[in-house]
């Protein structure tokens, strides 16, 4: 049997680490990057998801809201697959969920629907921030 085709160079074969400098980082300084990175996502999602602004508003929450962790877990309301089933359903084939036009979409995937009814899911292409 031949051996298997690796796409690594020598020296990414022989790192310690993926991405030294995050994941060396002292705790306190990966938390912050988190919060950050966690704000710009619920700012993001605010300002061009219909169905996240709604769900924010239901609960009185506003981007600027999220400055710590504990926020994040307290104040964002979690969602499921029924409601994204049901928005699918109402208004197929993502419902409310894009963040961006559908002609921007690059790829397209869905669940297998083992559990129940699949769930379609919209792939995005990468965004610089």
């Amino acid at each position: 049997m031949p051996a298997p085709i690796s796409y690594l160079t020598d020296k990414a074969k022989d790192a310690r680490y993926w991405n030294a400098a995050i994941e060396t980082m002292p705790r306190g300084e990966l938390d912050a990057l988190h919060l950050k990175k966690l704000q710009k996502l619920v700012a993001y999602v605010y300002e061009y998801s219909p169905f996240y602004r709604r769900r924010f508003d239901e609960v009185g929450l506003k981007p600027e809201d999220i400055r710590t962790l504990e926020d994040y877990r307290r104040k964002v309301p979690i969602t499921d697959k029924q409601d994204f089933i049901h928005l699918q359903q109402e208004n197929p084939p993502y419902g409310d969920t894009l963040t961006l036009p559908p002609e921007m979409l690059a790829h397209h995937v869905e669940t297998s629907g083992s559990t129940g009814l699949p769930l379609q899911r919209p792939v995005s292409p990468l965004r610089k921030s």
